[in-house]
C-alpha cells in the first residue's frame, strides 16, 4: 500500500474523510491524506517480528534442560509480538477499507509498457499443441518473442502491432486471438473473481477498529 501510495506510482487513494495531517516538514503530503503513518508501522512491525523469530530460533537449543537462556526471551518476544501484531491488524483493516484506486493512473502505468508484459502470455499459446497446430519449442517461442518484445519498447511501438506483422506469430495464431491475448488490460487472470469474492465477503462490513 505505501509503494502504491510513493509519488512514482501514486495509485492508491485514500478516501477516509478523517483527513491526517503531512509531514511537519513536508505539507504537500496533505494531498495524500497524510503521512502512510499505518503501512510505515506495519513495515516497522515486520522488521521486529524477524528479528523476534531469530531470537526464538536461537533460544530453542538448550544444553541440558529448560532455563533462562530461553524463556527469559521468549516472555518479552512473545507478548510484545502478539499484542503489536492485534493492533497492527486493527489498524491495517481500517486502512484498508478507505483505499481506493486512481484508474486513470492506473491505466497510464500499464499503457506504458506497451503491451510487452503479456509476452509469457503469448510464449503459453505458442508452446501449446492445443492451441496452435504447429506449437514451437519454448526455448524458441521465448527467443523470438524477447526480440519482438525488445522491438516494441525500444521503437516505441504497440507490441501487438509487433506481434502482427511477425510472419512467425501470425501463421500460428489469428489476428483476434492476438488482438485479445496481447491487450494488457485483459492480462488478468482470475483478479476480477478474486476481488469480486473479497468485495462481497468484506464490503460495507465494519472493520475492527
Amino acid at each position: 500500500i505505501a509503494w502504491g501510495k510513493s509519488d512514482d506510482v501514486n495509485i492508491f487513494l485514500d478516501l477516509n474523510p478523517r483527513r491526517r495531517k503531512g509531514s511537519s516538514a513536508m505539507p504537500h503530503k496533505d494531498i495524500k491524506g497524510g503521512n502512510p503513518i499505518v503501512e510505515e508501522h506495519v513495515e516497522s512491525f515486520c522488521n521486529y517480528t524477524r528479528g523476534a523469530l531469530m531470537t526464538a530460533l536461537s533460544s530453542a537449543q538448550m544444553r541440558y534442560a529448560r532455563d533462562l537462556s530461553g524463556s527469559a526471551s521468549d516472555r518479552v518476544i512473545l507478548r510484545t509480538v502478539f499484542m503489536w501484531g492485534d493492533q497492527v491488524i486493527r489498524r491495517l483493516a481500517n486502512t484498508v477499507y478507505w483505499l481506493g484506486i486512481d484508474e486513470k493512473r492506473s491505466r497510464e502505468r500499464v499503457e506504458r509498457t506497451l503491451g510487452t508484459v503479456t509476452s509469457s502470455r503469448i510464449l503459453n499459446y505458442l508452446t501449446d499443441e492445443r492451441m496452435v497446430r504447429e506449437p514451437m519449442a519454448r526455448s524458441e517461442a521465448h527467443d523470438l518473442l524477447g526480440k519482438l518484445a525488445t522491438k516494441a519498447y525500444t521503437e516505441k511501438i504497440p507490441f501487438k502491432k509487433v506481434l502482427l506483422e511477425s510472419e512467425e506469430i501470425t501463421r500460428r495464431l489469428p489476428k483476434e486471438l492476438i488482438e485479445k491475448i496481447a491487450d494488457p488490460l485483459n492480462y488478468i487472470g482470475q483478479s476480477k473473481e478474486i476481488i469480486e469474492k473479497v468485495f462481497e465477503l468484506y464490503h460495507g462490513k465494519k472493520t475492527l477498529v
